[in-house]
């Protein structure tokens, strides 16, 4: 029988081994306990992140193509908004949050995204700009209306062609911006704008603005646009006062575009459209004085609307022209609406193949009601 000190020496040496085994095993669990929590939480960290990739595209999906749709824009424009959205969303998740499990990566080289900007969508999507309501006391804000033709339902064309420039370029595949009242403080960056779009126009101008603006149509001259003649006053009662009050405001305003830009001009268009505004006679009056007199198949009504609206508008009426094969001669006016969504517009016409061109005293005029 063991001494009772040993036994006592002994039971203490036993309890300090269970003590040291236990808190071994519970060392070692509250180690593996952490690091599962760890995991645990990355996974919930990147199962949010997923979520809201989810949350995030959907949401930008449906605004978008609802967007789309209640403002007219194409079916084929919807498709493209969402492609895009999608991918950009794509794109951010991978580049922020991959990889999402340590055995797993993820490659963003097959992403090939071309940037766009974020104005376009919204901008086919009818967004208000809240403009300046009157541009100038001569331009034609303030005048009167001017006829337009209708505004035909929007039917799906197809923009996934690409058209060769080595061939010759259909009649519907051509199109003519023109930009009526100007210059104007605006002129710049709608000048700016078809720049960057390797884009021509044509600016039917007031003379008043002509000699306020020299500069601006120097730059029209040499970056390759079409100047014409918009008369002098941009007054119905004055300009139309007699067919002498006619000729005589045209013959100012080439006057002025001859005086600032160095270049003669045959190119004129009234102010509120020829019809119903000139005569047969008239016009002939006008042919005999060498002027080619311009109307427009496209009323953009950016003078009425000021914002992002005429977009959508001249779509609408160029679908239905190409279904005519029939070239666009544009409105537009030298507004600051105008130049605030130019890009939008010119992004379609680019993405649907059209060409710029400018118009010039080898075509034959156009008057509305015309075919």
């Amino acid at each position: 029988m063991r001494d009772p000190q040993e036994q006592k020496s002994y039971k203490i040496h036993y309890y300090i081994c269970i003590g040291i085994l236990v808190t071994a095993f519970l060392a070692w669990a509250l180690h593996d306990t952490q690091y599962s929590i760890g995991r645990l939480e990355d996974n919930a960290k990147q199962s949010h992140a997923a979520c809201v990739l989810t949350h995030d595209f959907t949401h930008d999906f449906t605004h978008d193509v609802t967007h789309g749709v209640t403002h007219g824009v194409t079916r084929d424009v919807s498709r493209d908004m969402s492609r895009d959205m999608s991918q950009k969303h794509v794109r951010s998740f991978l580049q922020t949050q991959a990889p999402l499990h340590e055995a797993t990566t993820f490659s963003i080289v097959s992403l090939d995204i071309a940037a766009s900007e974020e104005a376009s969508a919204q901008d086919l999507a009818g967004s208000a700009d809240s403009a300046d309501s009157a541009d100038s006391a001569d331009s034609a804000d303030s005048a009167d209306p001017t006829p337009h033709p209708p505004d035909p339902a929007a039917d799906a064309a197809d923009p996934d062609f690409s058209i060769n420039y080595d061939m010759p370029v259909r009649p519907e595949m051509k199109v003519y911006l023109t930009f009526d009242d100007g210059p104007s403080e605006y002129t710049e960056k709608i000048l700016n704008t078809l720049s960057e779009y390797s884009a021509v126009a044509t600016f039917f101008m007031l003379e008043p603005h002509i000699r306020s603006y020299p500069d601006l149509v120097q730059r029209m001259e040499k970056e390759g646009h079409a100047l014409g003649s918009h008369g002098v006053t941009h007054k119905h009662d004055i300009f139309y006062k007699s067919t002498e009050s006619m000729i005589s405001e045209m013959d100012q305003t080439i006057a002025a575009i001859r005086e600032v830009a160095g270049v003669g001009s045959s190119l004129v268009r009234v102010p509120y459209g020829s019809v119903p505004n000139v005569s047969k006679t008239q016009m002939k009056i006008l042919t005999e004085h060498g002027y080619k007199l311009w109307d427009w198949n496209v009323d953009s009504s950016d003078w009425r609307t000021k914002d992002a609206r005429y977009v959508t508008t001249t779509i609408k009426q160029m679908q239905k022209l190409r279904e005519q094969e029939t070239a666009p001669i544009i409105l537009m006016h030298d507004m600051k609406g105008t130049a605030a969504h130019l890009s939008s517009l010119l992004d379609y016409l680019k993405q649907n193949g059209y060409v710029f061109c400018i118009l010039d005293p080898s075509l034959p005029e156009y008057h509305i009601g015309s075919s």
